[in-house]
């Protein structure tokens, strides 16, 4: 399982550091301030993290630090001076719950639920605004490590090990090495963060306002890398990537797999020769594949790919973009609960509960409404992915397991290991065993995901084409990606369905209505019997 921890390096220009350190918090003691730069971190991620979902500021930016994650570090908790930092109004705390007579709960043992902080985003505003203006200036700045105080103008890259310090697999180190440089169209990118500033503060819209924190800091964070000024408003960084379980890579600090999709595309234009590609429909294709393992139905997969996807959500009665996160979660392993009502919806921490409740602008009555019928219209499906979760753990999982000192773990095509002991119980019966499923769902299907990425970013200087930036399930490249490239891809990773596709940043609006009627959500169920 993954394991909660504290920063221990957060690297900032020297305006930053003396903004907050030598200014906000030259009261404080030095516990405190390391975890103030933790939150800080923490609330400049969630922002990018949750901006696509999250429909108010009072629900974006949270970061959860339990009692015993501060004891842990800093062996005396009570020392820390959070309650101050929340005085000053440096932070806030998160209310889960008021009760009657107006007492604020902020954390539940019966729940497991720990206390939740953020730097308030005025305060991360101003921070922020303590970055460098012009990029030519971050080529020359001192460079601090905002935890410790201390100078840190080098920069590293890449951490080639996991957190036991063992090296992670050959495929996942060779194709981040492979990925050499980036290329960005910085006076476009600096003339979309003017005009973006100037809507957040004039607009009134929060979704501005977000959007402009999470561009400005994952664009302060790229130039923060070490970059070389190039002719024509173009600059050059060196993209730096961590290894999440499954084997996919994220960007450090976010950077443009965590910008907006409208920055994407400035970023990368008038850039000759600069392509993006995504694997097509990779998660669907995916799973159909392990159903064909599992000897299981696809049908419905397959009607799905044949359908567009606005059927789908008008006939649960969400937008595109909502379904689409609704359909993701349920092939992760989302959890759909049997028995929900209104009190469901108050406060839940199932993605699909929380998604479908947005949707419905916190109706709790609509919410309910709209998920019964997404319920009934994916319910055919659920129980095809419920017998493909037990197979995995009772046949696939037996078969492919490995036991070294004595704990038995599973790997994925990326060559990335999960611990199913960390599952078991001393008596060795199952434990957590829905989030079991849905761990080992998304440690497979993103692990053959990232295996074809990462295959073809390895042979990319063979084939001719160079890969600037690793996008998840797809890539930004300079050159033309041969279908030999993707065979070869195809073969070494097992996704035996792959397809590649260049397609833009930011897709287009359609400007006519479709020609064809859009089917009921009884037609469409009719349809798929």
């Amino acid at each position: 399982m993954t394991e909660s921890y504290i920063i221990s390096t957060y690297r900032v220009p020297e305006s930053v550091k003396v903004y907050v350190l030598d200014n906000l918090l030259h009261s404080y003691n030095q516990d405190t301030k390391e975890l103030f730069a933790h939150i800080l971190f923490g609330t400049s991620y969630y922002i990018g993290r949750d901006r696509h979902s999250l429909e108010v500021d009072e629900e974006i930016g949270w970061v959860p630090v339990s009692y015993n994650l501060m004891k842990k570090k800093w062996k005396k908790p009570e020392e820390l001076q959070w309650g101050l930092l929340l005085e000053d109004g440096l932070l806030e705390l998160k209310v889960i719950h008021e009760t009657e007579d107006g007492k604020k709960i902020t954390y539940s043992r019966d729940y497991g639920k720990s206390r939740e902080f953020r730097v308030p985003l005025d305060v991360v505003d101003q921070i922020l605004d303590k970055y460098p203006k012009e990029t030519s200036e971050f080529v020359d700045c001192q460079y601090y490590n905002l935890v410790d105080g201390k100078k840190k103008n080098q920069f590293t890259r890449h951490k080639l090990s996991n957190k036991t310090g063992h090296p992670i697999p050959e495929l996942i180190q060779s194709s981040i090495k492979a990925i050499k440089r980036c290329v960005v169209n910085d006076k476009a990118v600096m003339a979309y963060l003017k005009d973006k500033e100037f809507e957040a503060e004039f607009s009134g819209k929060d979704i501005e306002r977000r959007r402009y924190i999470n561009d400005k800091n994952c664009y302060d964070s790229i130039r923060g890398t070490g970059i070389k000024l190039l002719e024509g408003g173009l600059i050059e960084y060196y993209p730096s990537y961590d290894v999440q379980d499954s084997g996919r890579l994220n960007e450090q600090r976010g950077g443009f797999q965590s910008c907006s999709r409208q920055m994407k595309q400035v970023a990368f234009s008038d850039i000759p020769n600069l392509k993006n590609y995504d694997l097509k429909s990779s998660q669907v294709w995916g799973l159909i594949q392990w159903f064909e393992a599992a000897n299981l139905d696809t049908s419905w997969l397959r009607f799905y790919l044949s359908r567009d996807k606005q059927e789908y959500a008008n006939a649960v009665g969400i937008s595109k973009d909502r379904w689409k996160q609704c359909f993701m979660a349920l092939i992760m392993g989302g959890h759909l609960p049997k028995k929900v009502t209104n009190k469901t919806f108050e406060d839940s921490t199932l993605a699909i509960i929380n998604y479908l409740n947005e949707e419905a602008d916190g109706d709790t009555s609509k919410a309910l409404e709209l998920y019964e019928k997404f319920v009934k219209l994916v319910a055919p499906l659920k129980a095809v992915i419920d017998q493909w979760q037990d197979w995995l753990i009772n046949t696939y999982v037996p078969l492919s397991s490995t036991y070294p000192k004595g704990k038995q773990y599973v790997s994925n095509k990326t060559g990335m290991t999960f611990c199913i002991s960390d599952y078991r119980t001393k008596d060795g019966n199952w434990k957590d065993i829905n989030q079991l499923k849905r761990r080992l769902s998304a440690f497979y299907l993103q692990g053959n995901e990232a295996a074809f990425i990462h295959h073809l970013t390895w042979v990319s200087e063979q084939y001719g084409y160079e890969v600037m930036n690793n996008q998840h399930d797809g890539m930004v490249v300079i050159g033309e990606i041969p279908e030999a490239a993707v065979e070869y891809a195809r073969q070494q990773s097992g996704l035996k369905y792959a397809e590649l596709e260049e397609k833009p940043f930011l897709e287009k609006k359609e400007e006519k209505e479709p020609t064809y009627k859009f089917l009921s959500l009884g037609e469409l169920l009719n349809l798929m019997r």
